[in-house]
């Protein structure tokens, strides 16, 4: 099982959204989620590798403006996908990030990446 990447900062701790967060807050059922800004008073700011990957009954997900990368495959396989947007705070965005998101009809991404 991935394990969660925490590094420190000068003067916070951030953490790493992972496969591993996703299946213990995101019930795998509903349509859209939400990534929380914090999780165990740690600040995300990465998803990680394949931390979505097919899954295909999303339809919406929100990243918080805290999130400045997204992993390889983060995304990949969610058909689901019909919009997405990434916020102004993500700076780069791995290979693949978005594989075989079939059901994407918008895609925003801004200059920062």
């Amino acid at each position: 099982m991935e394990p969660n990447k925490i590094t420190s900062t000068k003067n916070k701790y951030d953490i790493e959204f992972s496969t591993r967060l996703r299946k213990r807050l995101y019930d795998g059922k509903s349509t859209y989620f939400e990534i929380p800004s914090h999780v165990g008073g740690k600040i995300v700011t990465s998803i990680g590798n394949n931390a979505f990957a097919d899954c295909r009954g999303l339809t919406r997900i929100v990243i918080p403006d805290s999130v400045t990368s997204i992993g390889s495959s983060a995304f990949k396989g969610c058909s689901g996908l019909t919009s997405f947007a990434v916020p102004d705070s993500v700076t780069s965005i791995d290979d693949y990030a978005f594989l075989n998101c079939s059901g994407l009809t918008r895609f925003v991404v801004p200059d920062s990446v």
